[in-house]
């Protein structure tokens, strides 16, 4: 389909509405969207003179392991589980009491052990429904730790698990990481887990749904409320299918919110309470199971699973909300190619990437106001995507005492640089804003002074591969580095007017301060935070 798109949309007579990017800028979208890296110069090269090889490329993509690990971030901007406030600190393991270096790998840790079974499921191409049947778990050293879970001595990374502790499997539904997140109150009796629940799994959000609060009791008195919910219609409207899904959850029910023991551990003996406590039985929308394990099933059986999970990937992919009504005839297609691949999300996301909306990079003529207020035509990096290039071009990771700066908002940047920090901010930036623009700046930085001081750029293989300290503007080395970078970092062919500017502001940059080291220190840097680099 993208070779097709791309021979009709150089139909000067027929212009599209939606005007797609030429081979290597749209191979670079690829690239940041499905590795959260650059493509490579060679690439590039390949894709500019053959645009079929963007087929070729993009399929390799989808089976590199940084797939796997872009996932894992794409997922967590929806489901938000990567906050830095459980209802436990690092601090309560005594282990770990006295060592602060643990609190971000704790943090950090606990939001992703769902997020790692999303990611695996999509990943390694399997059916989508094993997000909530699956009988594993994934692990890391951190969680082995603090959790009940099968870990062989001396494994290291996210491994393939499963938990000892007796609870039934259902896929990321047994894991304790969404159940931290998703907390509930004593008296809540798992109810706000039943709405992230139908939020995320079957796009329905009770909490979105128009109620009239004037003839309720007080918020403050409890016991009127709970007959409220039984008796009154306004409540009885989502009570009827909220209770009785909480019901199912009361293995992870806790009577101590701070205790690690009762939130680490999964409690079989509660799984009977949901029915005393919410007088209903376990239910899914009204059709009866018998615990967690049968819930997972009969969510994946549920035809809004996989509807919800390609509107998801869609709006995920494509950086915009997508509406149910307006784009009903590109979902139903996405829709139809989950249907055909059997639940396999691979192929969606796939089939997302050929489509008009993800290619687009200007508006034709006929492109509707519609369109031009929906459409983004240049996306801005994520932190994840601008951490992950930077460290491939340069080798930098910024950290400070243990905490990777552009991933937790503690001591870091991330939601200044445009993410999400899962609790206050739960939809990431689209548009430059002055935080962006100032981390942007304190990154490229820091990752120049980083790649010309300790790295080997000038070496074979190194980022300015070709040319030396001793040369300069003008000299036929330095021009083809400057001219190889200019392209490997933007996909865009430089003219000699672009190596020209670029090279004046080395050469200002080594009359001020007498130095080529920190000439190349400021080339770099303005290359990194340019906003050529910064989106795509």
């Amino acid at each position: 389909m993208i070779a097709l798109w791309l021979t009709l949309a150089c139909n000067h007579a027929e212009e599209p509405a939606l005007v797609p990017l030429d081979a290597p800028r749209l191979l670079r979208r690829m690239s940041l969207d499905l590795r959260g890296t650059l493509p490579s110069v060679q690439e590039l090269d390949a894709v500019e003179e053959d645009p079929e090889q963007l087929l070729v490329l993009r399929d390799q993509y989808l089976h590199d392991p940084l797939l796997e690990e872009r996932l894992v971030r794409l997922f967590t901007e929806r489901w938000h589980t990567r906050i830095e406030s459980y209802y436990i600190f690092h601090t309560e393991f005594e282990q770990w009491a006295d060592d602060p270096s643990k609190e971000h790998p704790f943090e950090a840790s606990v939001g992703e052990e769902p997020m790692r079974l999303l990611a695996h499921v999509v990943a390694q191409d399997r059916p989508w429904s094993e997000v909530v049947t699956a009988d594993y778990s994934f692990a890391n050293e951190t969680l082995a730790e603090i959790w009940p879970v099968a870990w062989e001595e001396g494994q290291t990374g996210w491994q393939k698990t499963t938990y000892t502790d007796q609870r039934p499997m259902a896929g990321v539904l047994s894991s304790n990481g969404l159940w931290w997140r998703y907390q509930t109150t004593l008296n809540s009796y798992s109810r706000t887990r039943s709405n992230a629940l139908t939020r995320l799994l079957v796009c329905d959000d009770y909490s979105a749904r128009v109620v009239d609060f004037d003839n309720l009791p007080p918020l403050s008195d409890e016991e009127a409320l709970e007959q409220a919910v039984k008796t009154v219609p306004t409540c009885i409207t989502c009570h009827a299918t909220l209770d009785p899904l909480g019901a199912t959850l009361f293995g992870f029910w806790i009577s101590v919110q701070d205790s690690a023991f009762e939130l680490g551990t999964y409690h079989p003996e509660r799984e009977v309470l949901g029915r005393g406590f919410l007088e209903v039985e376990p239910a899914w929308y009204g059709q009866p199971v018998s615990g967690l394990e049968e819930l997972g099933h009969t969510i994946a059986a549920d035809p809004r699973f996989g509807k919800c999970a390609v509107q998801s990937m869609t709006e995920l992919t494509l950086r915009r909300s997508v509406d149910p009504e307006l784009d009903a005839a590109r979902l139903e297609e996405l829709q139809q190619v989950y249907r055909d691949e059997k639940g396999h999300m691979l192929a969606v996301l796939a089939a997302i990437t050929e489509t008009p909306e993800y290619q687009v990079g200007a508006f034709g003529e006929a492109a509707t106001e519609h369109m031009r207020s929906r459409e983004s035509v240049r996306r801005q990096l994520s932190p994840g995507q601008l951490e992950t290039a930077v460290s491939e071009l340069t080798g930098f990771l910024w950290t400070d005492t243990g905490f990777n700066q552009m991933d937790n908002d503690t001591w870091g940047y991330r939601t200044l640089a445009g993410g999400i920090d899962g609790q206050f901010t739960t939809t990431s930036l689209q548009s430059p804003s002055m935080t962006t623009t100032l981390v942007a700046q304190r990154l490229a930085e820091g990752a120049a002074g980083y790649l010309v001081l300790h790295g080997t750029p000038f070496e074979a293989g190194g980022l300015l591969e070709g040319t030396t300290l001793s040369e300069r503007p003008g000299d036929a080395g330095f021009d083809a580095a400057l001219a190889r970078l200019m392209w490997q970092t933007r996909a865009v062919r430089p003219s000699d007017q672009d190596v020209a500017e670029l090279g004046q502001l080395w050469l200002d940059l080594e009359h001020i301060s007498g130095d080529p080291q920190i000439a190349w220190q400021g080339t770099l840097s303005a290359l990194l935070r340019d906003p050529e680099f910064l989106s795509y």
